[in-house]
């Protein structure tokens, strides 16, 4: 029964990818469908950033001027938060973003999570949101002393920044008082503040082209020759071209997402072996502190090849074995590295390389090269 299920599955898999698969065990679509999905990250929030005007200098421009102002020339911004909360709020969103770069491959739907880094991934998405959202309602709770401390600002230095924009001339009386009230009023309130702060994501199947969309294309066509019963062999014909067409945006849509993964996962191990190799390029030992970080790295690597590639795994295994060899010599590891750098990167050559005989399977072949 099992053979028979798996013969079934790969005449499927044949069926519609379109060409002829020799191993289907495992692939990336199977791989993809079964363990694996889309991730997308929204990380919203008020960036504290107004632009400058005129009046916040004390100039009183006559209209041709503004225009002028307006169209020409930029005057820049002003915060109207804190420093430091901008910059940890914005921390917090690069390090998120990085977070998914490193535990996903990017793929034409978007950022594809494997089950292998999922784990890893939630465990730093939920710890990055977290402390974005300490961040946030600290704002809220210490609201009246942001306002204060943006509005002590304005009053301590507008005085100063009206001379330079004004040839040196005093500012008028109750000028910086209502420069700076004017500009501790454009904080946002607390409750705005609550619903302008997001860190969320959202989490989708591979959207790959299903047999559902050659279903309704034949069921239209039936519905049609019923109505329709002298032009039913036009239809029919018309049917055949659009089930084609059906076929052919599958077939490209899965060979683009497979290639893209293979790539990078090609691109993963280049990297961690390139990176590590300049680092001990010159150097007589490898510290603790390097190999920890190459270890890391290689864990990650291996997260992400969520298919098996035995190529992949080749090279990580060699490297592995380097780290755990009775005596650690960095010539030796260097010189694996390189070994390794070089086999990547011309996998990587060979998987994007625009030649159409390639096949689903071929990079995963032990007869290729690419294997």
């Amino acid at each position: 029964r099992l053979l028979a299920e798996t013969g079934a599955r790969e005449e499927r898999i044949r069926s519609v990818v379109g060409i002829g698969v020799r191993s289907l065990d495992p692939t990336i679509v199977e791989s993809a469908y079964r363990d694996g999905v889309i991730v997308r990250l929204h990380v919203h929030w008020w960036r504290g950033f107004q632009v400058l005007r005129a009046e916040d200098l004390g100039m009183r421009p006559s209209p041709e001027t503004a225009q002028f102002l307006r169209t020409a020339i930029a005057l820049g911004g002003k915060r109207l938060l804190p420093k430091r909360t901008i910059s940890r709020l914005k921390s917090l969103e690069v390090l998120g973003r990085s977070a998914l770069t490193t535990c996903s491959f990017e793929t034409l739907f978007g950022r594809f999570v494997p089950c292998t880094c999922y784990t890893r991934w939630t465990e730093q998405f939920e710890r990055h949101r977290d402390a974005f959202y300490t961040v946030r309602d600290n704002l809220v709770r210490q609201h009246a002393d942001v306002v204060e401390e943006v509005h002590r600002l304005w009053l301590e230095h507008s005085p100063a920044l009206y001379r330079s924009a004004n040839g040196g001339r005093r500012p008028p009386d109750g000028y910086a008082e209502a420069t700076a009230a004017r500009v501790a009023g454009q904080i946002r309130p607390p409750g705005q503040i609550l619903n302008d702060f997001s860190y969320e994501q959202e989490v989708f199947l591979v959207p790959m082209p299903a047999e559902a969309q050659a279903d309704r294309l034949r069921s239209e066509r039936i519905d049609r020759s019923r109505r329709l019963g002298t032009e039913r062999s036009t239809l029919i014909e018309r049917f055949e071209v659009d089930l084609a067409q059906v076929y052919a945006d599958r077939t490209t849509s899965i060979q683009s997402f497979t290639n893209s993964i293979q790539q990078q996962l090609a691109e993963a191990v280049c990297g961690l072996a390139t990176e590590i190799h300049n680092t001990l390029s010159g150097r007589s030992s490898v510290t603790t502190r390097t190999t920890d970080k190459l270890r890391r790295l290689v864990k990650q690597a291996r997260d992400l090849n969520f298919i098996d590639d035995p190529a992949a795994s080749g090279w990580l295994d060699r490297v592995e074995a380097e780290l755990d060899a009775k005596e650690l010599v960095a010539e030796r590891l260097t010189a694996v590295l390189q070994e390794v750098s070089k086999a990547s990167r011309e996998t990587l050559d060979r998987t994007r390389d625009d030649d159409p005989s390639f096949h689903l399977v071929l990079p995963f072949n032990t007869e290729t090269d690419a294997g």
